[in-house]
């Protein structure tokens, strides 16, 4: 894409580092690196975050209490160890 030249005003490619006709740099290259920059390091401490969360899971509720993974708490579980 074309724009122009802060200085010059002759039409220079987006990608180009400074303008090939008086050197002078196009404007907003440097602050679009940074939110780039910024967006990225963002990303990576959320993604850094939820994995974290994830491998740990949350604590149980009550720090004291004995875990079983394999118990069946929901509202259809026996009441005795019968089964009945």
């Amino acid at each position: 894409m074309l724009v122009p030249c802060p200085d010059c005003q002759r039409h220079v490619r987006d990608d180009e580092p400074e303008c090939p006709f008086c050197a002078e740099r196009p404007p907003g290259k440097a602050r679009r690196r940074a939110l780039k920059v910024m967006l990225a390091g963002a990303a990576g401490v959320t993604a850094m975050t939820i994995g974290i969360g994830c491998a740990y899971g949350m604590p149980p509720e009550d720090p004291d209490a004995d875990v079983d993974a394999g118990a069946d708490v929901g509202a259809d579980a026996p009441d005795d160890a019968s089964g009945q």
